[in-house]
């Protein structure tokens, strides 16, 4: 199963419950668009989601951004749509093209705390 890494505990990867058992980020997730961007045509909204402020977008840069429905983990979560943008170049563009509808294990390269 192909991995999508992400550096940072994302808000938008984590499932957050309305009652007080905490949250927990998103293990499994399918791939459902790959979209050509430049961050020029994009929101400040869309990237402080995207980012979380902890990571730099270059201005005016294509990227791809990336699609994904997260699984539900158990049965208190449900399904959860969330984006990444990862730097473009043709062989990243025909990677994940080939790879839409796939299922994905969403990996922290980084652990908190």
């Amino acid at each position: 199963m192909p991995k999508i890494k992400f550096s940072h505990l994302y808000k938008k990867i984590l499932f957050e419950r309305k009652t007080n058992c905490g949250s927990h980020p998103v293990e499994k997730a399918k791939l459902l668009q790959v979209i050509k961007v430049n961050t020029s045509d994009l929101t400040q909204h869309f990237l402080d989601y995207d980012t979380d402020g902890v990571f730099p977008i270059k201005k005016n840069t294509e990227y791809l951004m990336l699609i994904f429905l997260g699984y539900p983990v158990n049965v208190y979560d449900y399904h959860k749509l969330f984006t990444t943008l990862r730097t473009f170049n043709n062989q990243k563009l025909q990677y994940y093209s080939s790879l839409v509808g796939s299922d994905f294990e969403v990996e922290l390269t980084q652990k908190e705390g």
